[in-house]
């Protein structure tokens, strides 16, 4: 008897299971999650922020649209919204618009119908394409004053012919300076801030130009002389080889080679480096009695450069007087050595010899008293002075206005390791950057 007992019961509870489970059908799914629960975004994966910077979401080109579809929980319950840049762009899970060149910053913010909230922030990079202008970051062109007149430098910018400032359009106008390329264009009187600027072209085609801070602090360029270098004036007797010794210096045929006396009339003059100094080197008419008048002004002038140079190299030739009448600095230089050596420095210009103990003495002559520049760094050319120049002055402003926002913050120092690469070759690399805001916490 209990054993049917036992049976009956068994039976009974498959049929109520039966009956429970009847009522659903296999195509609904079986929803636990209600409107009180915390929302979550289960997927994509969003990266974690590295040293208060939003990870990487996207890098795509500008002819590819960002496109996106989240999921979240309580899905029946839950609001998904997308910002750019803190503007909403697209409502729903999923997002899918066209982006011009930049940098932004992507939000997207889920919401139940309780108020909950939580949300997910990462950097979509969207790059130009091949032949768009593309703007450089040199930070006197992306921090500048309402109303003045100012430059965007940067590649193929000859297609621009607008900028626009938010639905402020200006026209620009293509400056051509080979890499030095621009366009110029008069800032709006728009409120001070920062603006993601467009680029605009001829038949209306819409680039990116990044941001552009209208400030009235604008930075300005300083000129502080860090190194002029020397004057340094070869002056012979009239048979010296001194045209024979400017030319070896300067590794160049720069002064005309010939017995005949008086063939130098004017000085020549060249820019060149000894031993990591930079030298400005003057080849000059030889000092004599003459009564040509053209002869006997190349001699003045060569007086003149011999009182003003820092010092005077004074090539004499065998069996020639070693006597000097002036008080600048002097070495003196026995020429023609490879016919006739005497005591002293002497320099050939036939075999080169002699001209590593010149050039040592040179160096010694003009750093004497002035510290030892064996481990100093030497500029050697007019840019690199003006971008010394340029990175100091962004510097300094960077110092005094470190209470600037964080994007502000970031532009300076892109433009400054930007000129910095620009003087050491080298290229610098995001991992740098994220260095440097390593104490930056600005959260999530």
């Amino acid at each position: 008897m209990k054993k049917i007992y036992y049976l009956a019961m068994l039976m009974l509870l498959m049929a109520g299971n039966i009956a429970l489970t009847s009522c659903r059908s296999d195509d609904e799914p079986f929803i636990t999650a209600n409107e009180d629960d915390e929302p979550k975004i289960l997927d994509p994966y969003f990266p974690d922020w590295t040293n208060g910077v939003p990870g990487e979401f996207k890098n795509i080109t500008r002819d590819i649209n960002l496109e996106a579809t989240v999921i979240v929980t309580p899905a029946n319950h839950t609001t998904v919204k997308w910002y750019i840049d803190d503007e909403e762009v697209a409502e729903g899970v999923s997002i899918n618009i066209p982006l011009i060149a930049g940098e932004y910053m992507l939000k997207v913010v889920a919401t139940t119908t309780k108020g909950k909230e939580t949300s997910r922030t990462a950097r979509v990079i969207v790059r130009a394409c091949a032949g768009d202008p593309i703007p450089g970051n040199d930070i006197f062109d992306r921090q500048v004053r309402p109303g003045s007149k100012a430059k965007l430098h940067g590649s193929d910018m000859d297609k621009v012919t607008k900028i626009a400032f938010g639905d402020t359009e200006v026209p620009a106008t293509f400056v051509d300076k080979g890499e030095e390329s621009y366009v110029e264009y008069e800032v709006p009187a728009l409120p001070l801030g920062t603006y993601k600027i467009k680029l605009i072209d001829a038949e209306g085609m819409v680039y990116g130009g990044g941001n552009i801070v209208l400030s009235d602090d604008v930075p300005e360029i300083t000129e502080n002389i860090l190194w002029e270098g020397h004057h340094y004036v070869s002056w012979e007797l009239p048979d010296g080889d001194a045209n024979k010794t400017f030319n070896l210096l300067t590794k160049e045929e720069r002064a005309i080679v010939s017995p005949v006396r008086g063939t130098t009339r004017d000085y020549l003059e060249a820019d060149t480096m000894i031993h990591g100094i930079p030298v400005r080197l003057y080849d000059t008419a030889g000092l004599r009695e003459s009564d040509d008048e053209i002869e006997m002004e190349g001699i003045r002038r060569s007086e003149r450069l011999i009182r003003e140079a820092d010092l005077v190299l004074y090539l004499v030739a065998p069996g020639d007087s070693e006597e000097v009448s002036w008080d600048t600095p002097t070495i003196t230089v026995r020429t023609k050595s490879d016919i006739s050596r005497g005591e002293g420095l002497s320099v050939s210009v036939k075999s080169g010899e002699g001209l590593d103990e010149l050039l040592d003495e040179i160096k010694r002559r003009l750093t004497e008293g002035r510290g030892d520049f064996s481990s100093s760094v030497i500029i050697d050319s007019e840019r690199q002075k003006d971008a010394l120049d340029l990175l100091l002055s962004q510097l300094e402003f960077l110092v005094s206005h470190g209470d600037e926002s964080y994007d502000i913050i970031a532009l300076f120092f892109q433009s400054a390791l930007s000129v910095l690469g620009e003087i050491t070759g080298e290229v610098t690399s995001e991992e740098l950057l994220d260095t440097l805001f390593s104490n930056f916490c600005l959260g999530k």
